[in-house]
């Protein structure tokens, strides 16, 4: 499927610019959730979810669903059952079809090789699509997100399907299923930063990533700058896993704020936690330090998973001039626990409301 808006833009990708969620196989993959490959169609190429071989391990589609033949269950229809079944990808590999879409991880060199000719792990990579254009799909897709948002006036979202098998001399196919005014989870908002200056908002930010509207957010997991210590970042993230497993348990979703990168590899970026500490936020929300401008974490499983269940994310650097962060107001609110390495539980009075606007990056984090 693919949309013409892209809330989650990153690198050289704008709002505008449209996404494109692709998998091999029936589109369950897809629909349920349970993996894919995300692209921009004007970038094909740009994929922080592939950034490194590690991020390729992880995040590559290794399993697909296809209907089953000649299955024995009481609701087929005859030699063909209707139910979509999911197959690991090695059955892809001996039906020959994954020489059209996939690459091979070789461990004895720690390197990835696009196509399957070589020993080693597939991986459905869609390598020769999106890097060596044997179909010509993101133009396409392109294309037709361009022509459908013109023709309805609208945002639209389509469902397509492409075939990659057929004689030689004949060409491929894509085929489009639906088109429709693009579904949006919560509502488009407009946020002018301009608005929300004084004692209004606890966060502005320039570059944010999702869309729309959450209100009532009475807790808060904020990392204090001046406590915290590089050297001990793993750990705050292990006492940031503690309270995130007490607030899903309990069923309430929080603001998560910290300096540098959440999630980097290297500990003195950030805090290094691992998406399963922090699963329970709305949004995060990555602050520099007053010697080092965080840039946006765009790649690997952080990113990918933002995508998968709608979190919103900002980045702030009140130092360099770019966005606020009311330190102040936050260090006066009520602390429920303390963790380690300057990290506070806080419980506010007063509900936040959080506003991103997919259309412009633009978020604001506004006080009850």
């Amino acid at each position: 499927m693919a949309c013409s808006i892209n809330h989650y833009p990153h690198g050289p990708v704008k709002p505008e610019d449209g996404v494109c969620q692709i998998a091999l196989g029936l589109g369950a993959t897809v629909v349920s959730g349970a993996g894919g490959l995300r692209f921009c169609p004007k970038h094909p190429r740009h994929l922080p979810q592939f950034s490194l071989v590690d991020d390729i391990l992880k995040n590559a589609q290794r399993d697909f669903y296809a209907l089953k033949h000649d299955c024995k269950c009481d609701i087929c229809v005859p030699e063909v059952c209707m139910q979509p079944t999911r197959f690991p990808i090695q059955l892809a590999d001996q039906d020959g079809v994954l020489a059209k879409v996939g690459s091979v991880f070789s461990p004895e060199n720690g390197s990835i090789y696009d196509g399957v000719s070589r020993p080693g792990v597939r991986l459905v990579s869609f390598a020769s699509i999106l890097k060596h254009g044997v179909f010509p799909l993101p133009e396409l897709i392109d294309e037709v997100l361009q022509a459908g948002a013109w023709g309805m006036g609208t945002a639209v979202e389509i469902e397509f399907a492409a075939d990659l098998d057929g004689p030689r001399d004949e060409p491929r196919e894509l085929a489009l299923l639906q088109m429709r005014p693009m579904v949006v989870s919560q509502e488009q908002v407009s946020v002018d930063l301009t608005e929300f200056d004084g004692d209004q908002s606890v966060v502005t930010s320039l570059r944010a990533l999702g869309n729309g509207r959450t209100t009532g957010i009475h807790d808060v997991l904020f990392v204090d700058p001046e406590i915290f210590e590089r050297s001990d970042s793993r750990k705050t993230a292990a006492s940031v896993g503690e309270f995130n497993a007490t607030l899903r348990a309990k069923g309430h979703p929080y603001l998560l704020i910290g300096p540098g990168r959440w999630g980097s590899s290297d500990s003195w970026l950030g805090i290094p936690v691992e998406w399963g500490q922090i699963a329970g936020a709305k949004t995060v929300i990555e602050c520099g330090f007053e010697d080092f401008k965080v840039e946006p974490s765009e790649g690997s499983h952080f990113f990918h998973n933002m995508t998968s269940f709608g979190v919103g994310y900002m980045t702030v650097n009140p130092e360099h001039d770019d966005g606020s962060l009311d330190l102040k107001w936050l260090r006066q609110q009520e602390v429920v626990r303390e963790g380690a390495n300057g990290l506070k539980w806080l419980r506010l009075a007063q509900p936040l409301s959080i506003l991103i606007d997919g259309r412009t990056s633009h978020g604001v984090v506004v006080k009850g």
